[in-house]
């Protein structure tokens, strides 16, 4: 994921690797891939861009309160 890194602040960087900790730490071996997409990685984003991240998992997840 570190190129798909090289267009994020500081601030934007300690978010992402923050969560993906928080991910990996809640779904374990059930992730099976975690990228990052969008005008974010591509270069071409504007001031109020989001960030997008695509999470892939081995079993469905249901992100209702405290599911897994």
């Amino acid at each position: 994921m570190k190129n798909e890194l090289q267009y994020l602040s500081e601030t934007e960087r300690m978010a992402v690797n923050s969560f993906v900790k928080e991910v990996e730490e809640n779904l374990g071996d059930n992730i099976l891939n975690i990228r990052l997409f969008g005008s974010k990685v591509r270069g071409d984003f504007y001031k109020d861009s989001d960030i997008d991240i695509f999470i892939l998992t081995l079993k469905t997840w249901s992100s209702g309160p405290g599911q897994r």
